[in-house]
C-alpha cells in the first residue's frame, strides 16, 4: 500500500556534479562474442525456499505458475536469465549448475566441477560467458561455442578461480588483483555500471579498482554519518557511477557519493532493527529514484533530490529482492518476499498490478529477464515455477497505433496525461499524482483476453505527443483545467469504432462499469468473476439516519465520493474491517456515497465537506457521533472499534486472548488451580456464589472447576490440546470457532503460564508450545 510523503530530517541534496568522469583502463580485456538484440518484455526468475513441515494440503494451495523445471536434485539457490536469449542458468544443492531452455524446459548443459552447493550464477554482459560460484570456494566459467545448427547448445569449460577475494581476467583466467582490505566477511558487492570499479561491503565500505590494491574510498563505523556498525547487507550504484545506496543490518540506509567519498544523506523509513535486504535504482521518465526493501516487509521509494520518502509498498513478510522493469514498462517493479509471493507494482501509485503465487516457502531471490514471464525456483521441491507477468493491455506507440486502431476491431484506449499546470517537467511528481486506475484496467484486459474481437489498449499521451494529436483529444485541455484545483492527472478513456472513429467514455471507473460499457459496445461478454458480497453495509438517504440512530447498534460510517482517490485507497482495508466484525451483531461497518444524486442533500445537511469522512455512532440513546481520526490501517480500525464497543476482534476476524475473560474470576481460577486438592472446594463454593460466574462466559469457570474436582486432574492440559487442534483446522463455522477460542482463553486463566499468542493473531491461531 502507498504511504503519504514523508520528509527526512537533516537530508542533503545531491550535487549535480556527483558524476564520475569516464576513464580509460588499459587493463580491461574485452570478451569475445557477438552483440545481440534484446526484447522489450520482462521475465522474472525467483528462488523459493520450502519447508516440508509447512506443506499445504493437496488441492488447497493457489498456484498461478504456468511451468516448472525440475532438473536439480535438492534445493535450488541461484538463478539468472540470459541477457538476450530464452536461456536460464541455475545452481543448487546438488553441486551442479544447469543451462536450460526457457521455452521447452530442456536441459542444454550440466555445469559440473563443484564439490559443494552452487550458490551463485551469472552471465557476462553479452551472454557469451556463464559463471557459477560454490560453497567450495570456486568460481567456474564456461564459454559459448558456436556450431552450425547447434546455436547456444554447446558450452566449453574456460577457467576456474579459487582462493581469497580476487579479480580475474577472462578468458585467460589470470589473477588481476587480490582484494585484501576487508577485515571481516564481505556480505555484498558489485561493479560500477561502467565496469571500472568495485564496491564491496562488510562492516566497511570499500571502492576499489581491479588494477590497484589501494581503495579509492573507505568508510568505516567510525565515520560518524556512515555508522552501519552491525554490517552492510545490500548496496547498489546509480547509472552515472556517482552515488551508492547502502543498506545495513539494523535498518539504516546511507546515500554515499562515490565522487566525494562521503555520506550525503541518511534515509529513515524502515523499522529500526530490521535488516535492509535489497536495494535498487529505478529509472522513470528521465529520473533515477532509489528503492530499498527490508525484513520489515516494506519497500521504500526515495526521491534523493530532496532526500524524501515518496511511496511505501508492503508485503506481509521480509523483502528478499527488488527488480525494476525496463522500457517500455519503467513504471513497474517486481518484488519477492518471504511471504511466499512475488508482486508487480505500479510505482506511480504504489498499487499491486499482479500477485504471483505458487511457492510453499519464502521466495529468496529473483532475476529479471527479457521476456515477459516470471520463472521461480522451489528449493525443496527442486522445481522452477513460471509465472505469467505479461499484460493483456496492448501498449500502443505512434509506430503501431495506425496498424491496430481502425482495422476492423473496436478498441478501448486509455490515454494518460499529466497536469501541465504544476511541475509537469518533474518526473517524481508523476509518482504521487496518478490515480488508481491501472490495476482495474489490467483486470479489464484480462476479462476480454479470450476474445480476438475487441482490443483493450493504453498509451502515455504525455510521452507520445504525436499520438495524442492523431487521436484528436479535443477535450483534454478542458479536462486539465477542470482538475487544476484537485491537482490530479487525467486518464482519458476513448472508445474507437471499427473504422477508428473515436468516442469519449464518461462512465464509471470501477471494473464492472468498464466491462458493461465494453460489452455493450462490442457485443463481447467479459469473463469477470462476480465478487463476493461486500461485508460493508451500503447506506443511502433512506437508511442512513435510521441506522445511525438505532440505540442497539454501534455504527462506523465512511462518508465517501466515487471520484475520491483516498476513498478508493481506503476501500479494500475498510472491507477487511467489515469482514473482521461480521460476527458482531451489534457492530455495523457502513458506507455512504455522498456524491450519488439522491444522497447529496442529506450529506450536505450533515456537514460532510471532505472525503473520506469517518464518524462513529456509539450504541445507546446518546448517539453523539465521534470523529474517527486514527490511522487508516486495518489494525488501527480494529483497536478503535474494540475500545469503543467492548469487542475483542483481531485481524482476520478471530477473537483475541482477552475474549471471555473476567479479571476477578481469573484470580480465583489461578488460586483454585494452585491450591492443594482439599482447599479447592472452598474456592469453588466462593466462585459459585458470585453473580458474574452464573451468567455468560462466567459459567465456563464453574464448569472447569467441577471437572477438576471430579477427579480429572489433567483436564486443562488435555482440553487445551483438543481445542488447539480444532482451531488450527479452521473447518468450523465462525461462531463455533469463537466459542472454542473463549473456552481456551478461560482455561489458560487456570494456569500460571503466559500466553504466547499475540493480540493481533489471525482467526484460528492458538498458543501451542507451552503445554
Amino acid at each position: 500500500m502507498a504511504s503519504e510523503e514523508q520528509d527526512q530530517e537533516g537530508g542533503a541534496f545531491i550535487d549535480p556534479s556527483d558524476v564520475l568522469a569516464e576513464e580509460e583502463d588499459d587493463s580491461d580485456i574485452p570478451m569475445d562474442g557477438d552483440d545481440h538484440g534484446s526484447d522489450d518484455e520482462d521475465i522474472i526468475y525467483e528462488i523459493d525456499e520450502d519447508s516440508p513441515e509447512e506443506e499445504e494440503p493437496e488441492g488447497t494451495w493457489e498456484d498461478t505458475s504456468i511451468a516448472h523445471f525440475s532438473g536439480h536434485k535438492g534445493s535450488v539457490f541461484a538463478v539468472a536469465v540470459h541477457p538476450t536469449q530464452p536461456l536460464v542458468v541455475s545452481g543448487g544443492e546438488d553441486d551442479l549448475g544447469y543451462i536450460w531452455d526457457l521455452k521447452t524446459g530442456e536441459d542444454i548443459v550440466k555445469l559440473s566441477g563443484h564439490t559443494d552447493s552452487v550458490t551463485a550464477v551469472d552471465w557476462s554482459y553479452d551472454g557469451e560467458l556463464v559463471s557459477t560460484g560454490g560453497m567450495d570456494g570456486k568460481v567456474r566459467v564456461w564459454r559459448h561455442v558456436k556450431k552450425n545448427n547447434l546455436e547456444w547448445k554447446v558450452w566449453e569449460f574456460l577457467t576456474e578461480l579459487t582462493g581469497p577475494d580476487e579479480v580475474m581476467v577472462v578468458p585467460s583466467g589470470n589473477t588481476m588483483q587480490v582484494l585484501a582490505s576487508h577485515t571481516g566477511p564481505v556480505n555484498t558487492g558489485c561493479f560500477t555500471p561502467d565496469g571500472k570499479r568495485i564496491l564491496t561491503g562488510s562492516q566497511v565500505l570499500l571502492l576499489t579498482t581491479p588494477s590497484s590494491e589501494t581503495p579509492i574510498l573507505k568508510l568505516t563505523p567510525a565515520d560518524g554519518r556512515f555508522s552501519l556498525e552491525t554490517g552492510i547487507t545490500a548496496l547498489a550504484i546509480n547509472s552515472s557511477n556517482a552515488l551508492a545506496i547502502v543498506g545495513g543490518a539494523e535498518g539504516g540506509v546511507r546515500v554515499v557519493s562515490l565522487v566525494k567519498g562521503d555520506v550525503v544523506g541518511s534515509l529513515e523509513g524502515h523499522t529500526e532493527g530490521e535488516s535492509i535486504e535489497a536495494v535498487a535504482w529505478m529509472s522513470y521518465a528521465g529520473a533515477e529514484v532509489a528503492l530499498t526493501g527490508g525484513t520489515d516487509g516494506k519497500i521504500c521509494l526515495w526521491d534523493l533530490g530532496a532526500m524524501r520518502l515518496r511511496i511505501t509498498m508492503e508485503h506481509a513478510d521480509s523483502i528478499t529482492s527488488l527488480h525494476p522493469h525496463q522500457a517500455p514498462s519503467t513504471h513497474l517493479l517486481t518484488s519477492s518476499s518471504s511471504d511466499k509471493t512475488l508482486r508487480t507494482w505500479d510505482v506511480r501509485t504504489g498499487t499491486v498490478v499482479k500477485e504471483h503465487k505458487g511457492h510453499h516457502g519464502p521466495v529468496l531471490a529473483a532475476s529479471l529477464g527479457s521476456v515477459q514471464n516470471v520463472v521461480s525456483l522451489l528449493t525443496v521441491a527442486t522445481s522452477l515455477l513460471s509465472f505469467v507477468d505479461a499484460s493483456n493491455v496492448l501498449d500502443l506507440k505512434p509506430s503501431t497505433f495506425d496498424e491496430v486502431i481502425g482495422k476492423g476491431k473496436p478498441a478501448l484506449v486509455e490515454l494518460l496525461l499529466l497536469p501541465v499546470f504544476r511541475r509537469i517537467s518533474d518526473p517524481l511528481y508523476q509518482f504521487r499524482t496518478l490515480v488508481n486506475l491501472a490495476p482495474i484496467y489490467e483486470q479489464l484486459a484480462d476479462a476480454y483476453s479470450h476474445s480476438p474481437d475487441v482490443i483493450i489498449a493504453k498509451v502515455d499521451a504525455d510521452a507520445e505527443k504525436d499520438l495524442a494529436c492523431v487521436t484528436s483529444l479535443s477535450r483534454i485541455n478542458d479536462d486539465i483545467r477542470t482538475d487544476m484545483n484537485a491537482q490530479r492527472s487525467v486518464r482519458s478513456l476513448k472508445w474507437f469504432l471499427k473504422d477508428g472513429t473515436p468516442e469519449d467514455y464518461s462512465g464509471g471507473r470501477e471494473l464492472q462499469d468498464l466491462a458493461d460499457f465494453v460489452t455493450k459496445k462490442s457485443g463481447v461478454k467479459s469473463k469477470i468473476k462476480p465478487p463476493p458480497p461486500s461485508a460493508v453495509t451500503q447506506l443511502n438517504y433512506l437508511t442512513l439516519e435510521e441506522t445511525i440512530n438505532d440505540p442497539t447498534k454501534s455504527v462506523l460510517v465512511a462518508y465517501t465520493a466515487s471520484w475520491c482517490g483516498h476513498c478508493k485507497a481506503l476501500k479494500p482495508t475498510y472491507e477487511k474491517v467489515a469482514t473482521d466484525f461480521k460476527s458482531e451483531p451489534d457492530v455495523i461497518i457502513a458506507n455512504y456515497e455522498c456524491d450519488a444524486e439522491p444522497n447529496k442533500p442529506l450529506a450536505e445537511k450533515m456537514g460532510i465537506g471532505s472525503f473520506p469522512t469517518l464518524r462513529f455512532y456509539p450504541k445507546g440513546i446518546d448517539k453523539n457521533p465521534v470523529a474517527y481520526d486514527k490511522g487508516r490501517g486495518e489494525q488501527d480500525f480494529i483497536d478503535f472499534i474494540n475500545k469503543e464497543t467492548g469487542t475483542f476482534r483481531t485481524i482476520g476476524g478471530g477473537l483475541n486472548d482477552a475474549a471471555g475473560r473476567a479479571t476477578k474470576l481469573d484470580e480465583y481460577a489461578r488460586q483454585f488451580f494452585n491450591a492443594v486438592p482439599t482447599g479447592r472446594r472452598s474456592i469453588y463454593e466462593t466462585v459459585k456464589s458470585l453473580e458474574e460466574a452464573t451468567i455468560g462466559h462466567g459459567i465456563q469457570y464453574i464448569r472447569t472447576m467441577e471437572k477438576i474436582l471430579n477427579g480429572t486432574t489433567d483436564y486443562v492440559e488435555k482440553e487445551l490440546k483438543r481445542l488447539g487442534g480444532l482451531l488450527e483446522k479452521q473447518t468450523l463455522s465462525d461462531g463455533k470457532l469463537d466459542q472454542i477460542k473463549v473456552k481456551a482463553n478461560i482455561l489458560y486463566a487456570f494456569t500460571e503460564k503466559e500466553k504466547v499468542s499475540d493480540e493481533s493473531e489471525t482467526k484460528g491461531a492458538l498458543v501451542k508450545d507451552e503445554l
